[in-house]
């Protein structure tokens, strides 16, 4: 199975879990849905942005996407959050071991999307 199915399977999946069970990812990582708001921007920016990245990477043939390109922008979003999410550990004094593992495995992510974007230019996967 191509990569940016898999990738795409499983952001896809996160994302309709967010949108209907926003409390799953609210207790997770400890932050409150007392606020309407709250909830519905769990809901729209984190469940909406993995559905939408999901579904450009699944139907990126059928809608004629380019798929290193959709690779390297994965890569981009994932390079993003890791960083941000270590810098927060780092300068906001979190102490928490979920944060660190979860950063280095979106490094590990961002690296072998970039890896599987330059396969797919050389033709080394169709």
């Amino acid at each position: 199975m191509k990569t940016h199915l898999i990738t795409g399977w499983i952001l896809l999946g996160f994302g309709f879990v967010t949108i209907a069970y926003p409390s799953v990812f609210a207790k997770y990582y400890g932050v409150g849905l007392d606020d309407p708001a709250a909830r519905a921007l769990i809901q729209s920016m984190v469940g909406g942005t993995e559905i939408a990245v999901g579904s450009s990477l699944l139907f990126a043939r059928r809608l004629e996407f380019d798929i290193p390109t959709l690779l390297g922008l994965c890569s981009i979003i994932l390079l993003t959050i890791a960083t941000i999410r270590f810098a927060t550990v780092i300068f906001l004094d979190i102490n928490s071991a979920l944060h660190v593992i979860e950063g280095v495995i979106e490094f590990l992510g961002a690296i072998l999307l970039r890896s599987k974007a330059k396969q797919y230019k050389t033709g080394e996967e169709a």
